[in-house]
């Protein structure tokens, strides 16, 4: 805006007409000098801004390669998970940096952050489905050790046997609970 203006004012300039040779030489060299002042301020700042620009594009290049590098090590632990949300904190950082080299690299930042995550994810899955299969595997021995059991209080030959036989049932059926409840929590862990 300030540019058209700029642009207005020596438009107005030309058509004033003259005010004399010697006027208009201190005229002119004033108005000319100011114009000088507007148009160098103006390059000194989108100089700053086009560097700022290629500052940040550099930054979030080197966050892209950073982002690789912990996909490419496939570890998806706590540190390498807290990196990538650092990560997403410096992008944030690093500011603006033109809109087609933002959009490009935003694209390949999200890209390689997605790749990360879905790999992240695909491990918790597997590990807590393990998990699962191992709960249910322990809750079917409980089942078969409480039917036995329960066989063995019928046929316990003495009350001090079949005592000992149902305090060992009341223990297997609040493990079988406990385990229940385990087994519970992961399905739910899995749906999340």
């Amino acid at each position: 805006e300030t540019n058209v203006k700029m642009n207005e004012l020596f438009d107005a300039w030309k058509t004033a007409g003259s005010a004399g040779h010697e006027v208009d030489e201190k005229l002119w060299e004033e108005f000319n000098g100011l114009r000088k002042q507007f148009f160098d301020a103006r390059q000194k700042f989108f100089d700053e801004r086009d560097e700022q620009l290629k500052k940040s594009g550099e930054t979030k290049q080197k966050l892209i390669e950073e982002a690789k590098a912990i996909v490419e090590k496939n570890d998806f632990g706590r540190s390498a998970a807290d990196r990538m949300k650092a990560l997403d904190k410096e992008w944030r950082a690093a500011g603006y940096s033109g809109k087609d080299i933002n959009d490009s690299l935003w694209d390949t930042f999200t890209k390689t952050k997605e790749a990360f995550w879905s790999a992240k994810k695909a491990i918790f899955t597997k590990a807590v489905e393990a998990d699962i299969e191992k709960a249910q595997k322990e809750i079917d021995k409980i089942n078969k050790e409480l039917e036995d059991l329960e066989y063995r209080l019928e046929v316990a030959p003495n009350p001090t046997m079949k005592k000992d036989v149902e305090d060992t049932i009341y223990v297997k059926r609040n493990e079988k609970t406990d385990k229940e409840k385990e087994l519970e929590e992961l399905k739910k862990k899995a749906s999340e």
